[in-house]
């Protein structure tokens, strides 16, 4: 019985160092788009995607609520993706919305409510100035770590946060800096 305790600690390890020496297991950014590139991308032609775009709607550029429209955010290679709504809709609520490369889509409510609500509100400074990065991502998983990055106004800083679906998210670590 020990010798297969030993087999299976050697295989175990085997497949971790194989993950870090390929480099499965990787950070990638996720930078904002637009609604329309995001559709057009191979995870914006899912369904649930579908439904749930036509769901948040848009709000006009000319409404005071037009930081309140869904922000889309979307890796390089478009096999990882995120929207954030602002607005609680007939067929969406607030919260994020993660797509990973096998297609799935986990819905996560807003980890922090007043943070949340003042950057809907504010809005980036510019669209470079927000974004996510998965860390960690795996081929066909489900994503388990998320920092975002912001500069609003005159503050910046990040959010490490810990994803389980069906589950609330983990802040792991906040930080935050005035740049006046």
């Amino acid at each position: 019985m020990k010798r297969w305790g030993y087999v299976i600690l050697v295989f175990l390890g085997s497949v971790i160092g194989t993950v870090r020496a390929t480099g499965l297991a990787e950070t990638v950014r996720l930078n904002k788009v637009s609604r329309e590139e995001f559709l057009k991308c191979p995870l914006g032609k899912v369904p649930a995607v579908q439904t749930l775009a036509a769901g948040l709607g848009t709000a006009p550029p000319d409404s005071s609520d037009k930081n309140r429209a869904p922000r889309f955010y979307l890796s390089p290679d478009q096999k990882t993706g995120l929207v954030e709504s602002c607005l609680i809709s007939t067929s969406a609520v607030a919260g994020l919305y993660v797509l990973s490369s096998s297609k799935r889509m986990d819905y996560y409510a807003w980890y922090d409510s007043a943070f949340n609500s003042w950057a809907c509100d504010e809005g980036c400074s510019e669209d470079k100035d927000c974004y996510y990065e998965v860390r960690g991502l795996m081929p066909n998983a489900p994503i388990h770590r998320l920092t975002y990055h912001y500069e609003i106004n005159l503050q910046a800083g990040q959010y490490d946060l810990e994803l389980k679906p069906g589950h609330p998210i983990k802040v792991l670590k906040k930080k935050k800096v005035d740049l006046e």
